[in-house]
C-alpha cells in the first residue's frame, strides 16, 4: 500500500501562492478578484484532489482484500 500524500495547510498555501504569482507574471491571467481568493480556491481544489485520491485508495484496498479471499 502506498501511504497517502500528506501536505500541510501551509504547504498548500505556498503552492497556491506560487501558482498565482507564476500565472500573473507570465501574463496568462488578469485576475478579476483578489489573489487571496484565487489562492484559497486553489487550496480547496488541491485538498479535494488529495481527499479524492485517498478515498479511491481506500476503496481499492477494500476491493483487493475482498477478492483476495
Amino acid at each position: 500500500m502506498v501511504p497517502p500524500m500528506k501536505a500541510s495547510q501551509g504547504d498548500l498555501e505556498r503552492v497556491a501562492r506560487a501558482v498565482v504569482e507564476a500565472l500573473k507574471k507570465q501574463g496568462f491571467v488578469k485576475p478579476k478578484v483578489a489573489d487571496e481568493a484565487i489562492q484559497r480556491r486553489i487550496v480547496q481544489l488541491i485538498q479535494a484532489s488529495i481527499d479524492g485520491e485517498a478515498a479511491l485508495e481506500r476503496e481499492a484496498e477494500r476491493f483487493a482484500e475482498s477478492h483476495a479471499r
